[in-house]
């Protein structure tokens, strides 16, 4: 970002679309490192209804707009937008970041690998998912390197996943009524909409979801419960900003 926060004909703007856009920290920590780092570079909040996404995000390719990272709540629909997608983009079904150029589109999705990334950087090696997501199913994909294991109050809804993934999948049962001790794992990351995690009588020394300050957190209150650490969405911005800065920066782009 320019030193004078100035666009100007050559300064490459990137969207962050979501619905609540403006109330997400994410370009704005985005815009600290383009400017720490002298790139004449911006992302500007947007904030876009679910009616109006297609045309917003279609009309990028022929817009001044280089590039975008998309919100968990259209990822699932930048398919059938894009022009060409990386093979996890492809299995998974999910993009969240966007590049344009010459009036193409591809998508990328990166935030599974800010997860391994942190959990890398913190030594771990056996991770427990909770939630039959797309997104979890992103990570246990990438994670061949560790121990993971899946966990979901249906395992209907695991083995559905592990069938689209076309992948084998170390599949649990998490549910209201059952006594779940997670502490041999080195992390859990919640990627669930559950609203109680009562049933996890221990957790590991990592602890993350993506939930924001504002929003509630089953997770967050079971580590209170269970005097153990806990990161939100506000911990994990500076590594998940930083890939996407190295994606949208790398040199071949």
């Amino acid at each position: 970002m320019n030193e004078a926060n100035q666009i100007t004909q050559v300064t490459k703007l990137y969207g962050f679309i979501a619905e609540e856009a403006q109330q997400n920290r994410f370009a704005l920590t985005l815009n600290k490192r383009f400017k720490a780092s002298g790139d004449d570079a911006m992302m500007i909040p947007m904030n876009i209804r679910p009616d109006d996404f297609y045309f917003t995000l279609s009309n990028m390719k022929q817009s001044h707009v280089n590039g975008a990272v998309i919100a968990m709540e259209y990822q699932d629909q930048v398919l059938e937008i894009a022009d060409t997608a990386s093979p996890l983009c492809e299995r998974t079904g999910i993009c969240d970041t966007v590049v344009a150029e010459n009036g193409q589109m591809h998508g990328e999705l990166l935030l599974p690998f800010a997860l391994k990334e942190m959990a890398e950087k913190s030594g771990v090696k056996r991770i427990a998912l909770i939630g039959a997501t797309l997104l979890a199913g992103a990570l246990a994909l990438i994670s061949e390197n560790m121990s993971v294991a899946m966990f979901d109050p249906w395992i209907e809804d695991l083995m559905a996943l592990q069938e689209r993934l076309g992948a084998e999948l170390d599949i649990n049962r998490l549910a209201e009524g059952m006594s779940v001790d997670l502490s041999g794992y080195d992390m859990l990351i919640d990627l669930s909409g559950m609203r109680d995690l009562s049933m996890v009588t221990a957790l590991p020394a990592l602890n993350v979801d993506l939930k924001q300050p504002r929003q509630p957190s089953a997770l967050r209150q079971r580590c209170v419960e269970l005097d153990r650490s806990y990161s939100g969405y506000e911990s994990l911005l500076d590594i998940m900003t930083e890939t996407v800065y190295n994606y949208l920066t790398k040199e071949t782009r």
